[in-house]
């Protein structure tokens, strides 16, 4: 998905309208074009410069106002935190990703890439919130005065609370595990499906009369038209071979005819590649979410047990040994 963006991207570049300035413009101009700040930008990005690509891409986009070079920015800033573990450039990430959809829902042409950046944002929150849980864990106790003669019934809580919230961390733990495996793997399977359509939209297109125009052909490819075709060759599948009835519903489609099988696959790919997307979120957003959830309830339950710990103290005991020498000694009872 990355190398398509990037492609894309450098051909909405390259496409920009030449424009030939006066001899004043071309003494003053000194900034490089969008297409040459987007190679600058490009080529620091894998060097692991991501500071500079950063910059060089934020130039362009300033040039050229393409909205592909918010995606690359966003990714450069994701990368950036790697190595600066900086919370403000993993949060800057977010907000670059989420401005570049909603420039993407208005831009038809924009419309695939939404679902791949809303992956990348549920990546982000999820250690966002991973990064608030074990800070949490993590907070210094604030010493307390401590009870000199604590309860068993109180280091029985506390002990409770302990195990309940270690418990509850390593649930939590194995559902963010579990929730980014499954976001993985229907991701992974809806890319696979986009391929798939791309190919059987091929297919299609071959099959078609070459004495079709391209708006006849796209109308071909259009997702009514897919639809259609999977809906008559579910039907065809059901008469026997022979059947007349097959030529009568294949015809049907038209001057699409020629290509319903291949038409068919789209329909039925497209949807389940909708539906793969739809599973990613869910993996994210509600697996992943719940235990991220267990993670921050394990850590807040831990830190209350380990507070309430800290509470007991050793009740040394100073007791007079009254034997064959009065007052020679001591004992001591508890522990520290």
């Amino acid at each position: 998905m990355t190398r398509a963006l990037a492609a894309l991207l450098a051909s909405s570049l390259s496409l920009a309208p030449v424009v030939v300035p006066s001899p004043v413009q071309a003494a003053a101009r000194f900034e490089p074009s969008p297409e040459e700040l987007y190679e600058q930008g490009r080529k620091a990005y894998r060097l692991g410069k991501f500071k500079e690509a950063i910059d060089a891409w934020e130039r362009s986009f300033a040039a050229s106002d393409n909205p592909l070079l918010l995606y690359n920015i966003a990714l450069a800033y994701r990368e950036l935190y790697g190595i600066t573990s900086d919370l403000e450039d993993l949060k800057r990430a977010r907000a670059v990703f989420d401005n570049f959809i909603r420039v993407a829902e208005a831009d038809p042409g924009l419309k695939g890439e939404i679902g791949d950046a809303q992956t990348r944002i549920a990546e982000i929150d999820a250690e966002l919130a991973a990064v608030r849980a074990r800070a949490q864990a993590d907070k210094p106790v604030t010493p307390e005065t401590p009870d000199p003669t604590p309860s068993r019934a109180e280091l029985e809580r506390a002990r409770k609370f302990r195990l309940g919230g270690a418990i509850t961390m390593g649930v939590g733990g194995a559902l963010v595990l579990t929730g980014t495996g499954l976001g993985i793997f229907y991701g992974l399977k809806g890319n696979q499906y986009e391929d798939l359509v791309d190919q059987n939209k091929r297919t299609a297109r071959d099959l078609l009369s070459p004495e079709l125009d391209d708006d006849e052909i796209k109308a071909c490819l259009s997702e009514g038209t897919a639809s259609e075709a999977e809906r008559l060759a579910k039907q065809i599948d059901m008469l026997p071979e022979g059947d007349p009835g097959r030529a009568e519903l294949s015809a049907m489609l038209g001057e699409c005819a020629p290509a319903i099988d291949p038409l068919a696959a789209v329909s039925t790919y497209r949807r389940n590649g909708d539906n793969a997307n739809t599973a990613t979120i869910i993996s994210y957003a509600v697996v992943g979410g719940l235990g991220l959830a267990a993670l921050i309830t394990g850590a807040v339950l831990y830190a209350k047990g380990k507070r309430l710990r800290t509470k007991r103290v050793a009740d040394l005991q100073l007791s007079p040994v009254l034997g064959g020498r009065a007052m020679t000694g001591f004992t001591l009872s508890g522990r520290f």
